[in-house]
């Protein structure tokens, strides 16, 4: 008996084009699907660093200014005297009266970089604010730092790594802090960013620190107490000709800083403002 043969059914080409068509359209609609996930991906995260950008810095900087104005176990800051060995210098320049005014505990500029200890390319049109005070956590003496040690009658600055005799009854020893916080135009770890920097005590040396890159701009407002009634008058700018007289308290410190996402991010920029209540307002 003769075997029959099945007839095989081939593909025409309409039916491969058509296939072919569609496969291609299901390939263009998941790619662009993976395209907009991942741009919404990459925006998200943007913002995110962005945030946590701002929260880092602003940190920083209320928790420094907080402290303005603590000088250990005193509160009188005109007892407060300093040895002559004890002197800071900023590139080989001697800034020991404009490191060490204990008076000041609070300083700002208004858009302009005017210290006498120069910053790494300030940035134009951004505020600076110094901010001096004591470490809170009492220590040993250290003949490499700035040091206080103070009780209720006053203090005395010092850097010869001996307790110095006045003061000593009650008193306690604490390192000297000095920033003078700024933003700079380049960041030493991310090229084409701004940056938030600050010339900082170290040792008995301003040296200038980088705090963190996309801070764009500082702005700071200061909270003063015109009639001595404890409550805070009006916040003004920190330039020379709005500075607060001596007998004008400064109470607290509104502090606004913005900034930008990281290359490679979609650009978005973002602000955060804060007013940070000063604890020792002198």
């Amino acid at each position: 008996m003769r075997a029959i043969t099945p007839k095989l059914a081939g593909v025409t080409l309409i039916e491969l084009m058509v296939a072919l068509a569609i496969g291609s359209l299901l390939v263009v609609g998941a790619i662009d699907v993976f395209a907009q996930a991942r741009s919404a991906y990459r925006t998200a995260e943007g913002v995110a660093r962005l945030q946590e950008t701002l929260r880092f810095a602003m940190n920083i900087l209320v928790e420094d200014i907080r402290l303005a104005h603590f000088w250990g176990r005193t509160n009188q800051i005109g007892r407060i005297e300093r040895e002559p060995a004890a002197r800071v210098t900023c590139g080989g320049r001697d800034v020991t009266g404009w490191a060490l005014d204990v008076a000041r505990g609070i300083e700002a500029r208004d858009t302009n970089y005017d210290l006498p200890c120069p910053g790494a390319e300030p940035r134009v049109g951004s505020d600076v604010i110094v901010v001096r005070h004591a470490q809170p956590e009492a220590t040993v003496p250290d003949r490499r730092k700035i040091q206080i040690q103070s009780n209720g009658g006053g203090g005395r600055l010092f850097s010869s790594g001996n307790r110095p005799a006045p003061f000593r009854i009650g008193g306690a020893i604490f390192d000297v802090v000095v920033n003078a916080y700024y933003v700079g135009n380049r960041s030493n770890y991310e090229a084409g960013m701004p940056a938030l920097r600050r010339r900082s005590l170290v040792g008995r040396i301003m040296q200038d620190q980088e705090i963190i890159s996309g801070i764009d701009t500082l702005h700071v407002q200061l909270g003063i107490d015109r009639d001595g009634d404890g409550l805070v008058d009006a916040y003004v700018d920190g330039g020379t000709a709005a500075r607060p007289d001596p007998e004008q308290h400064i109470l607290a410190v509104r502090v606004r800083i913005e900034a930008r996402t990281e290359a490679g991010y979609p650009q978005r920029r973002a602000a955060l403002t804060r007013t940070i209540v000063i604890r020792n307002a002198g």
